[in-house]
């Protein structure tokens, strides 16, 4: 399965946030890091932002709202 099918299979599951997340610059953060990030998990934090499913996975985000969930 591709990851957009499985991002769309997720949001049937779990509908996103009603509030779009902000969109990382991602040009900026990946300099930054050195590397660049997978689109998966680009499309995963632009759709529902930082936070938790099921209190098991946590997302972690650049700028993330609090430290404990920052990139």
């Amino acid at each position: 399965m591709s990851w957009q099918k499985a991002l769309a299979r997720l949001g049937s599951l779990v509908p996103p946030p009603a509030h779009k997340p902000a969109r990382p610059d991602w040009a900026g953060i990946e300099t930054r890091l050195g590397l660049q990030l997978p689109r998966d998990y680009r499309a995963l934090v632009e759709t529902y932002g930082a936070g938790r499913f099921d209190d098991y996975l946590v997302v972690y985000t650049p700028n993330g709202p609090r430290d404990t969930i920052d990139l």
